[in-house]
């Protein structure tokens, strides 16, 4: 499964978001703004299978106080998460 994610990498982000219309980061950010309305709060997010890092880089954006972590099994994954920013570290 590492090794297909790894593969996957380069594309994932694109393909999810612009060929199979995902969109479940878009809903959690608006559930969570729901629920906790106040930009300056400091949570503590813990993202498991950040993959690229969409969900750290949209709760970065409304919680910029906050730190997020983010866990993903591919390396590759990992690296994109951390080029594009959001969270506070992530891992593999």
């Amino acid at each position: 499964v590492k090794l297909l994610f790894d593969r996957l990498a380069p594309t994932f982000e694109h393909t999810l978001v612009n060929h199979l219309e995902y969109r479940i980061p878009w809903t959690i950010q608006e559930e969570i703004q729901i629920m906790f309305p106040k930009t300056e709060l400091e949570l503590r997010m813990l993202d498991l299978g950040c993959g690229t890092g969409l969900c750290g880089r949209l709760f970065k954006e409304h919680f910029p106080n906050s730190t997020i972590i983010g866990v993903d099994l591919s390396s590759e994954m990992v690296k994109l998460a951390l080029s594009k920013g959001g969270y506070t570290e992530v891992e593999v």
